[in-house]
């Protein structure tokens, strides 16, 4: 955003806004000084991406980091959904990614959504018409010239990673069919509703 000239800060509120997870939850976590409440916004954008492509990274870098057990919280403050007592991690993980985005409209009630499997020009077409800026010429240029993608598939992405902990894809596909036929048919109403359909 800042290419464009836009001061969006990444859980700080710049000039123009900000990019924040925290403000997806009425719950105020006391190690963030800063504070939106009060504040108005002209645009609220809601980012969602394919739940069998979010899988992955929930369970190997949410679920572990510190910050889980407080998303959980929030989840359960302001949706009444506890999901501490599930063992399962596949239940856990996709539950997490349906629960989170439903707070998310909830709370923020977003004007707009973006898909991340779009890519970054998709982002600057958005912006241009509320903010009335061009993309710059070479994210222009390398969309038109090599139908520039730049998230298609995280699944596909993940095989090239170098990290040897993370070579091994998850099969995110099979690992959907093991969880609840209730929580399948959720996400799979949610997914319809982004836009994403899973085979």
């Amino acid at each position: 955003m800042r290419e464009i000239g836009l001061d969006v800060g990444h859980e700080f509120l710049g000039e123009n806004g900000t990019s924040n997870w925290h403000v997806a939850t009425s719950l105020r976590n006391p190690s963030r000084v800063e504070t939106i409440e009060g504040m108005t916004f002209d645009l609220r954008i809601h980012q969602v991406r394919h739940p069998l492509d979010a899988y992955e990274s929930i369970l190997r870098f949410i679920v572990p980091h510190s910050i889980f057990g407080w998303s959980l919280k929030c989840i359960f403050q302001d949706l009444g959904v506890n999901l501490r007592g599930i063992n399962d991690s596949r239940e856990l993980a996709f539950g997490y990614w349906l629960y989170w985005n439903l707070m998310v409209e909830q709370n923020i009630r977003p004007q707009v959504r973006f898909r991340v499997e779009e890519g970054h020009y998709a982002l600057y077409q958005l912006l241009a018409r509320y903010f009335h800026v061009t993309p710059p010429n070479r994210i222009v240029e390398s969309h038109f010239n090599t139908g520039f993608r730049e998230k298609t598939s995280q699944r596909s992405t993940a095989k090239v990673r170098h990290d040897a902990t993370l070579a091994k894809t998850l099969d995110s596909a099979e690992e959907f069919k093991r969880i609840s036929a209730s929580l399948r048919y959720q996400i799979r109403v949610k997914s319809h509703a982004y836009g994403y359909a899973i085979p």
